[in-house]
């Protein structure tokens, strides 16, 4: 884990750094390979006497220029969430974790897990993370995470002899159907997208017989939530796009 920041705000609530007891920091700087992406989990802890049920929202502060934070997911132990998303202004779309007195949230899982997926938009990302109690939204605390992005590619990317580009979903989050594009080298064997839920099962798979071309998903099957889709060529995983599935 890279340097992170957390603010010192916290009444009954504290970030801890995922799988430790450490107090997490006020602010952490994450460098990301664009071509990887990656992700960061922390711990929750509730400090108080008696249970709570909290919330997390996140609040975009800077972009790189002529991005999007749409590529940016953070998900809870309820559910994942996109900026996309229509939250609301109190987050009412978010679901709500309950948490007893004393409790930790995280350990082998986590309380927060951010992921960043960015293509070809490289830069400085700055996001802040909100836990808040869900019957009074200003006890909470907060963390700053930076997303320091490089090694874009601008383009059709070569992993070994194969050439390839997968685009992001449209429409993203889906409802019923959504498309994407896809290209891959005519000198390729097999290529298949695979769509894997949250705990890495896979929901489908679809066989791309054309080197260019869209697949289009119906998603009106599939369980609202976050989803991965990877384009696979002669066996190996060469690109995963986030897809959003909000019924």
């Amino acid at each position: 884990m890279g340097s992170t920041a957390f603010s010192t705000s916290a009444q009954s609530f504290s970030w801890i750094e995922n799988g430790t007891n450490n107090t997490a920091q006020t602010s952490y700087t994450v460098n990301i390979d664009a071509g990887l992406g990656g992700e960061i989990k922390f711990d929750l802890k509730n400090n108080a006497s008696s249970a709570k049920s909290f919330k997390v929202k996140q609040t975009v502060i800077s972009l790189p220029s002529g991005c999007t934070p749409n590529n940016v997911t953070y998900c809870t132990p309820a559910s994942c969430y996109m900026p996309a998303l229509t939250l609301g202004s109190s987050y009412t779309g978010v679901h709500i974790v309950n948490i007893n007195a004393g409790q930790i949230i995280g350990a082998s899982a986590f309380a927060l897990k951010t992921d960043i997926s960015t293509g070809d938009c490289c830069g400085i990302y700055t996001l802040e993370y909100t836990a808040f109690d869900a019957n009074n939204p200003t006890d909470k605390t907060t963390v700053t995470v930076v997303y320091n992005v490089t090694n874009c590619s601008n383009g059709i990317k070569e992993k070994g002899s194969e050439a390839y580009v997968l685009s992001q979903f449209i429409p993203n989050p889906a409802t019923s159907t959504t498309k994407i594009n896809y290209t891959f080298s005519a000198q390729t064997d097999k290529a298949v997208l695979r769509i894997m839920n949250t705990f890495g099962s896979l929901v489908k798979e679809i066989k791309l017989k054309e080197d260019e071309g869209y697949a289009e998903i119906e998603t009106g099957e599939l369980a609202s939530g976050l989803y991965f889709c990877s384009l696979v060529i002669n066996g190996k995983n060469v690109e995963t796009k986030k897809l959003m599935v909000n019924h």
